[in-house]
């Protein structure tokens, strides 16, 4: 089972946006909690649903605040 996401994040730094992600890795990020995978498609961050294990975040190294957050998610039916 697949949830698709597509991330698209933003900080503003005086009048500057700089994006947090730049679609050819996940330098920067890190797992917490529990054990699904996040791999790369095509740019796009793709989390694999992982039965019987906690919720899984992909983060970010660094806290940020002041942002804009938009994302698509496709959740499949065995999910909550």
């Amino acid at each position: 089972m697949y949830l698709s996401l597509i991330i698209i994040l933003f900080i503003t730094s005086k009048s500057d946006f700089v994006p947090l992600f730049n679609g050819k890795n996940l330098d920067g990020w890190e797992l917490e909690n529990g054990k699904a995978l996040f791999n790369l498609e095509d740019g796009v961050i793709i989390g694999t649903y992982t039965s019987g294990t906690l919720n899984t975040f992909q983060c970010t190294r660094e806290s940020y605040f002041d942002f804009i957050f938009a994302f698509e998610a496709h959740l499949g039916e065995e999910t909550n």
